[in-house]
């Protein structure tokens, strides 16, 4: 039986509200890429590049890809690798996939880290009893990152989420697996590869459309593949 593989992204595409979603994104990748997304490719490069490159053509680029370095620097990070492939066994016949920024060790443990780039810091929910939440804090991407490789004699439970917005300070955010998660995460995971199994995708034709970035694939607009790259 081939494995069938989910990711962070994947699986929000697959429940955006439209399942169709999934069935383009899995085949192409925009031939220009929206500009948040663009801005944090670029920063995370000048991160990975020790910012060796003397003039960026977004001068924001410098400055947040500064910001992250001077945080793992002042918090005591000390990386241990960088830009890891992960690939995972969720269940018997599924595995989380995902691209992880950074494996370090902090206070003598290891903890796997994400770049987070924004506007501006992540929003919080209070609720009546006084609780402060974060919502993007408890993320699938946690549980896919956190989820161990094969053959991984120590894998960390931790993720922490290094938020650096350009208004405002740098914030970390810290997500520990739970078996209520993976459970959660098995079971968004399985609705997937059902509805892979059986071909079903419905397109959700509606408001959804006028933002969605698949609508030329999905509508066959006239030059359509000229908006769109094959994945390899």
């Amino acid at each position: 039986m081939s494995r069938f593989i989910v990711s962070n992204s994947g699986l929000k595409q697959f429940f955006s509200g439209c399942p169709a979603k999934w069935t383009f994104y899995k085949k192409y990748s925009l031939a220009v890429p929206p500009k948040p997304l663009a801005f944090g490719i670029a920063v995370h490069e000048a991160v990975e590049e020790g910012l060796s490159q003397p003039h960026y053509e977004d001068p924001y680029v410098y400055e947040i890809a500064s910001k992250m370095l001077r945080v793992l620097k002042n918090r005591g990070y000390k990386i241990i690798d960088r830009e890891i492939n992960h690939l995972a066994p969720l269940t018997k016949d599924i595995w989380v996939a995902g691209r992880i920024d950074l494996v370090a060790e902090l206070d003598g443990l290891p903890v796997l880290v994400d770049w987070k780039t924004a506007a501006r810091n992540w929003s919080k929910i209070k609720t009546e009893d006084g609780e402060v939440h974060f919502p993007q804090d408890e993320t699938i991407q946690g549980t896919i990152y956190t989820t161990p490789p094969p053959r991984a004699s120590a894998w960390s439970d931790d993720l922490h989420y290094i938020v650096v917005p350009r208004n405002g300070v740098s914030k970390i955010h810290k997500y520990h697996r739970n078996e209520e998660d993976v459970q959660n995460l098995i079971r968004l995971a399985t609705l997937m590869k059902d509805a892979s199994d059986r071909g079903w995708f419905p397109k959700m034709k509606g408001y959804q459309c006028l933002k969605c970035d698949w609508k030329d694939a999905c509508w066959q607009t006239k030059n359509w593949e000229r908006h769109y790259v094959e994945r390899k």
